[in-house]
């Protein structure tokens, strides 16, 4: 089975942020990962050579490293900010979900992703508070 037959076979998702009814009218964005432990290798390595053709994911060695505001504030200075997937993964109550979610978009991340096992309060709140992102 080829990937294309592969991407059509898996089940369909009903996702708010999807716009339209195929998968055919989602804009495509490759996403490289910045798993690196400071802000300068990550920039000298993929960000001076890619620019704004792909989204970035921070992770947790670079966040750990130099902390969330930092790195999106390195990458809107780089000329990359609107290009920032904030992969912090998070997993914790309904509550805290929220706040983070409300910080994460307060930063000016482009998105960020949450555990499903938080279960469907946590997600919800989280949805909730979100923002404009």
């Amino acid at each position: 089975m080829d990937r294309s037959s592969a991407w059509e076979n898996l089940p369909r998702l009903q996702l708010s942020f999807l716009k339209g009814d195929s998968m055919s009218s989602v804009k495509v964005v490759p996403i490289v990962a910045l798993d690196f432990p400071s802000l300068d290798e990550a920039r000298r390595q993929v960000i001076d050579v890619l620019g704004n053709q792909v989204d970035y994911k921070i992770g947790l060695e670079i966040l750990t490293a130099v902390g969330v505001p930092a790195v999106v504030k390195f990458m809107h200075e780089a000329g990359v900010g609107d290009n920032v997937f904030l992969d912090g993964k998070l997993f914790d109550i309904p509550n805290t979900m929220a706040g983070a979610a409300r910080s994460a978009s307060g930063v000016g991340v482009k998105m960020f992703n949450i555990h499903a096992l938080a279960g469907a309060k946590a997600i919800r709140y989280a949805a909730d508070n979100k923002g404009s992102m």
